[in-house]
Protein backbone atom coordinates (compact mmCIF):
# COMPACT_ATOMS: atom_id res chain seq x y z
CA UNK A 1 0.00 0.00 0.00
CA UNK A 2 1.20 3.49 -0.75
CA UNK A 3 -0.06 6.93 -1.62
CA UNK A 4 -0.45 10.50 -0.45
CA UNK A 5 -2.24 9.43 2.75
CA UNK A 6 0.97 7.72 3.88
CA UNK A 7 3.39 10.28 2.41
CA UNK A 8 1.77 12.99 4.56
CA UNK A 9 2.78 11.08 7.71
CA UNK A 10 6.43 12.05 7.18
CA UNK A 11 7.42 15.29 8.91
CA UNK A 12 10.86 16.75 8.18
CA UNK A 13 12.14 19.74 10.15
CA UNK A 14 15.22 21.85 9.40
CA UNK A 15 17.64 22.31 12.28
CA UNK A 16 20.03 25.16 13.04
CA UNK A 17 22.86 23.12 11.50
CA UNK A 18 23.38 23.23 7.74
CA UNK A 19 22.02 20.15 5.93
CA UNK A 20 20.91 18.50 9.22
CA UNK A 21 17.23 17.59 9.57
CA UNK A 22 14.94 15.97 12.11
CA UNK A 23 12.18 13.56 11.14
CA UNK A 24 9.03 12.55 12.99
CA UNK A 25 7.07 9.56 11.65
CA UNK A 26 4.41 7.38 13.28
CA UNK A 27 6.15 4.25 14.54
CA UNK A 28 3.11 2.13 13.58
CA UNK A 29 0.80 2.29 10.59
CA UNK A 30 -2.43 0.32 10.32
CA UNK A 31 -1.19 -2.40 12.66
CA UNK A 32 2.26 -2.59 11.08
CA UNK A 33 4.99 -1.92 13.63
CA UNK A 34 8.32 -2.84 12.03
CA UNK A 35 9.51 0.56 10.78
CA UNK A 36 12.40 1.20 8.40
CA UNK A 37 13.53 4.72 7.47
CA UNK A 38 16.04 5.41 4.70
CA UNK A 39 17.59 8.57 3.34
CA UNK A 40 17.36 7.98 -0.37
CA UNK A 41 18.91 9.80 -3.29
CA UNK A 42 17.05 9.88 -6.60
CA UNK A 43 18.45 11.01 -9.96
CA UNK A 44 17.55 14.60 -10.84
CA UNK A 45 16.26 13.56 -14.25
CA UNK A 46 13.69 11.07 -12.93
CA UNK A 47 10.86 13.40 -14.08
CA UNK A 48 8.89 13.42 -10.84
CA UNK A 49 9.41 9.73 -10.12
CA UNK A 50 11.67 9.01 -7.13
CA UNK A 51 13.71 5.87 -6.72
CA UNK A 52 16.65 5.16 -4.46
CA UNK A 53 19.79 5.09 -6.56
CA UNK A 54 21.67 5.42 -3.26
CA UNK A 55 20.35 4.99 0.29
CA UNK A 56 21.35 5.05 3.92
CA UNK A 57 19.33 3.36 6.68
CA UNK A 58 18.55 5.84 9.48
CA UNK A 59 18.39 5.20 13.22
CA UNK A 60 15.59 6.56 15.39
CA UNK A 61 14.04 6.42 18.84
CA UNK A 62 10.35 5.82 19.48
CA UNK A 63 8.87 8.63 21.60
CA UNK A 64 5.13 8.75 22.33
CA UNK A 65 4.31 6.53 19.35
CA UNK A 66 6.53 8.40 16.89
CA UNK A 67 9.89 7.52 15.41
CA UNK A 68 12.18 10.51 15.92
CA UNK A 69 15.66 10.87 14.47
CA UNK A 70 18.09 13.19 12.76
CA UNK A 71 20.06 12.89 9.56
CA UNK A 72 22.55 14.85 7.50
CA UNK A 73 22.03 15.33 3.78
CA UNK A 74 25.17 15.05 1.71
CA UNK A 75 24.69 17.23 -1.33
CA UNK A 76 25.30 15.30 -4.54
CA UNK A 77 25.53 16.96 -7.92
CA UNK A 78 23.26 14.59 -9.85
CA UNK A 79 21.05 13.22 -7.02
CA UNK A 80 18.20 14.63 -4.93
CA UNK A 81 17.55 13.56 -1.30
CA UNK A 82 14.25 12.27 0.15
CA UNK A 83 13.06 9.96 2.92
CA UNK A 84 11.77 6.49 2.04
CA UNK A 85 9.72 4.83 4.78
CA UNK A 86 8.41 1.26 5.13
CA UNK A 87 6.12 -0.13 7.80
CA UNK A 88 6.49 -3.93 7.72
CA UNK A 89 4.22 -6.61 9.20
CA UNK A 90 5.51 -9.00 11.86
CA UNK A 91 3.98 -11.93 9.97
CA UNK A 92 5.62 -12.94 6.70
CA UNK A 93 3.45 -12.85 3.59
CA UNK A 94 1.46 -9.76 4.55
CA UNK A 95 1.81 -6.48 2.65
CA UNK A 96 3.52 -3.47 4.14
CA UNK A 97 3.02 0.25 3.67
CA UNK A 98 5.49 2.44 1.79
CA UNK A 99 5.78 6.22 1.87
CA UNK A 100 8.21 8.83 0.63
CA UNK A 101 8.74 12.47 1.40
CA UNK A 102 9.01 15.27 -1.08
CA UNK A 103 12.51 16.08 -2.28
CA UNK A 104 14.36 17.71 0.64
CA UNK A 105 15.34 21.33 0.08
CA UNK A 106 19.00 21.39 1.10
CA UNK A 107 19.31 25.16 1.33
CA UNK A 108 18.83 25.63 5.08
CA UNK A 109 22.17 27.41 5.60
Amino acid sequence: MSGEKYNKQIEIISTKDTDVYKFIIPSEMEGLDELEVNLGYSPKNAEGFKFMQESLKLDFKVIDGNAVGTFTVVQKETLLPFLHVMWWPETAGLCGVVASSDIIDVSNS
